[in-house]
């Protein structure tokens, strides 16, 4: 009976081994997974920090180039106000001095008009005055 119970000691001692042993090599796997999910969870942190500092930088990009569009739109519109006025200015002048001009023209055209009259007269008086010497002058000369 002895024998039985050195081996049942025995069997109990390789058991226990057995299973601090499976224990042990249980505990490093789990230290290993857990070494494992910390490494990649650290990774997917610098990740996404990463990613949030790009997005970050996207975002300031677009709100730069939203300002600048804003400031172009701003620009534009003060510059078609500004060209606008010019416009005017210019119309307003150019009326002025239009004006000016046609009414100058009239009267150089009723000028030209009262002069070509007044050409016509003197052609039509000395056209008569020619034909009366010449009627005087041929009563003369038969």
């Amino acid at each position: 009976m002895l024998g039985r119970k050195d081996s049942l000691s025995e069997f109990i001692r390789s058991h226990r081994d057995e299973v601090r042993s499976e224990h042990e090599e249980a505990r490093d796997r789990h230290e290993e997974i857990m070494l494992h999910l910390r490494q990649r969870a650290e990774e997917m942190r610098v990740e996404a920090k990463r990613r949030d500092e790009e997005s970050k930088c996207r975002d300031e990009e677009v709100e730069r180039r939203n300002q600048e569009a804003r400031q172009r739109d701003e620009d534009f519109k003060r510059w078609g106000e500004e060209t606008r006025e010019f416009n005017r200015e210019i119309l307003l002048r150019n009326e002025k001095v239009y004006t000016a001009m046609i009414s100058q023209l009239e009267k150089n055209t009723a000028q030209v008009q009262s002069n070509t009259d007044e050409t016509k007269a003197q052609t039509q008086a000395l056209l008569r005055v020619i034909d009366r010497l010449d009627a005087a002058g041929g009563a003369a000369a038969a």
